[in-house]
């Protein structure tokens, strides 16, 4: 189980770096200015997220003294290692092998509503 204030926390950078990813590809698409205003609504949305999580981690963490902050957020931690790790992988794999793999996860959940549906699921 997550501590409080680790999603908001992770879902703040996640929105900055996928912020970052879009703004970078939009330069040459957009004028400046406009890109300047989304970059900018990106950042304070992905900031208050983060601050917001950091305040409500430091709150649970306060409840627990006698824990370190490496016990604290042990599991956390290593779900993080492990997100970033399959992240990685992720990225790291070429285009084509990457939308193979997306089609083929995508098959699989398509055959599996297939059969709940013919079982008389919803």
């Amino acid at each position: 189980m997550t501590r409080p204030g680790t999603c908001e926390i992770g879902v703040g950078i996640l929105i900055l770096a996928l912020g970052q990813l879009s703004a970078a590809r939009a330069i040459g698409e957009f004028p400046f200015s406009r890109w300047l205003f989304f970059e900018a609504i990106v950042c304070l949305l992905s900031f208050a997220l983060v601050a917001w999580g950091w305040s409500r981690l430091r709150r649970a963490k306060a409840a627990q003294p006698e824990l370190t902050w490496r016990q604290f957020l042990h599991h956390d931690l290593v779900a993080l290692g492990i997100f970033l790790v399959l992240m990685g992988s992720l990225l790291a794999m070429p285009r084509q092998l990457r939308e193979r793999l997306f089609d083929g996860l995508y098959e699989i959940v398509h055959q599996i509503h297939q059969a709940h549906v013919g079982k008389g699921g919803p």
